[in-house]
């Protein structure tokens, strides 16, 4: 075979995968041809960008000089991953510890087909309520760890603590990716199991306290936002501290705050807090004493939203 041919089928490569084989001179035939050969499978086009990789991030672009287009995502609840579209299919990229029996392993990097990882299916993710038996005494930390771990819909009860959790085909495998992140994010000091998560039907926001029954606080703080809601883009609202806070998410903003949590305290006047990141981690500014007709002013000047028609 000449150098001709090589160069022949290392171009028909190229346009079937727009990965580019190189061409110079200065490398050999043989090699060239092997380059080519590879080229051919997607994964080994994957595992070489990799390998060439310094870290994670660095896949990017590699994948880049390799000519391929990819979509690299860092959305709760789903790890960072990368997502590359090869012949009209879908290939993943994502640390191994959350991969369910993925086509190849390179280091700590799982890839295979779309379908072998269970990241996603042709139908979206549904919202699962679990209740996690916690014991009296470690309801708050629990609650804190999961907002650490990116929980946004985090309750706590007597004790229980409750989430809400994006499942996707497999109950398990959704579950697994959870703790993976619970893992990551908090160390050993909790121990979580799949057996410890009990799917139910009922959530705390749902608009009663586990504790007496009654409307819970967070319930009543929601509906007393009224327009302000919708001038700040409020939503996914959950609470904890049995009923006592709400929490939620808000649209953009000039101050960068993502998250508002609001809490009623023994004095019947309102603390808030408002902090940017996954879950509740980083609070930003906080304010307290306040009362329910001063919340849209409060809200405003810690976010520089308008919070009135």
């Amino acid at each position: 075979m000449t150098l001709d041919d090589i160069r022949e089928t290392a171009n028909a490569v190229r346009t079937e995968y727009t990965a580019p084989v190189p061409t110079s001179a200065g490398v050999g035939g043989g090699a060239l041809l092997t380059e080519a050969r590879q080229a051919r499978d997607p994964l080994a086009v994957l595992k070489a960008a990799v390998e060439a990789a310094s870290s994670f991030m660095g896949i990017g672009a590699e994948l880049k000089k390799a000519g391929l287009k990819y979509h690299f995502s860092t959305e709760a609840p789903m790890p960072p991953l990368y997502r590359v579209t090869i012949s009209g299919k879908s290939y993943l990229l994502v640390n191994k510890k959350y991969a369910d029996k993925p086509d190849l392993v390179v280091g700590d990097v799982a890839i295979g087909v779309n379908e072998s990882l269970d990241e996603e299916s042709s139908a979206s993710p549904v919202m699962q309520t679990f209740k996690v038996h916690t014991g009296p005494t470690q309801v708050k930390g629990f609650i804190a760890a999961f907002r650490k771990a990116g929980v946004e819909q985090v309750d706590g009860g007597t004790e229980h603590v409750y989430i809400k959790w994006p499942v996707h085909k497999v109950v398990e495998t959704s579950l697994k990716r959870l703790i993976s992140r619970f893992q990551a994010a908090n160390g050993s000091a909790f121990g979580l199991r799949v057996s410890d998560f009990k799917p139910t039907g009922d959530f705390p926001r749902s608009g009663k306290t586990e504790e007496t029954g009654e409307p819970a606080p967070a319930d009543i703080i929601w509906k007393q936002l009224g327009r302000i809601r919708v001038m700040i883009g409020a939503k996914n609202p959950s609470s904890d501290k049995g009923g006592r806070a709400l929490y939620f998410r808000i649209g953009r903003n000039g101050k960068s705050i993502n998250w508002i949590r609001i809490t009623l305290d023994p004095d019947d006047t309102y603390s808030l807090e408002f902090g940017r990141g996954a879950g509740a981690a980083k609070v930003i500014s906080s304010s307290d004493g306040i009362h329910a007709d001063q919340l849209k002013d409060i809200i405003a000047r810690h976010t520089g939203m308008a919070a009135s028609l």
